[in-house]
């Protein structure tokens, strides 16, 4: 097997997963689906490695800022989530695929839950998964890329997708 250098893995990882480091909330509007796009901002506050014969599966938390440029009455124009990740690497530190899950209290203490997966081409797709307050009344879904890499730890993301009322 091919062993690879695990700090030069590491960056590789984190680099590669910042992007993932968020799962997108969706506004949402009236009886009919509307676009909600923003963007957010990601940094790396914990992460742990466990390594395989053929692979590695990284857990990391992340503190995150999501700004929402246009917000539906009611919903606070921006948020700041936990956000957990679990992400599968092969022998060379290739992403395989990952798992992103958001909690979220907002200014009005209504909760959120958002969770991400991502392929292995970095792709990343959203849902929220539940809520309550305003989130309850309503489904989401998008998808998200990271558009800067500040560094090894922090990102600059964005997402878009659509919102429906239950």
């Amino acid at each position: 097997t091919t062993k690879t250098n695990t700090g030069d893995q590491m960056k590789k990882v984190l680099a590669t997963f910042l992007f993932l480091a968020i799962t997108p909330i969706a506004a949402f509007g009236g009886g009919h689906g509307i676009k909600w796009e923003g963007h957010g901002f990601s940094q790396v506050v914990d992460v742990k490695q466990i390594k395989g014969e053929s692979g590695m599966i990284v857990s990391q938390k992340t503190s995150d800022f999501w700004d929402w440029p246009i917000v539906p009455e009611g919903f606070p124009a921006a948020v700041s989530p936990e956000c957990s990740q679990s992400i599968a690497l092969d022998q060379n530190g290739n992403l395989l695929a990952a798992v992103n899950t958001c909690e979220l209290l907002d200014s009005d203490g209504d909760i959120a839950i958002f969770t991400g997966i991502i392929d292995s081409t970095g792709s990343g797709k959203w849902q929220l998964l539940t809520g309550t307050g305003k989130y309850a009344d309503y489904d989401g879904n998008g998808t998200f890329q990271t558009v800067t890499q500040i560094s090894d730890t922090q990102s600059k993301y964005v997402f878009s997708g659509h919102g429906f009322k239950k």
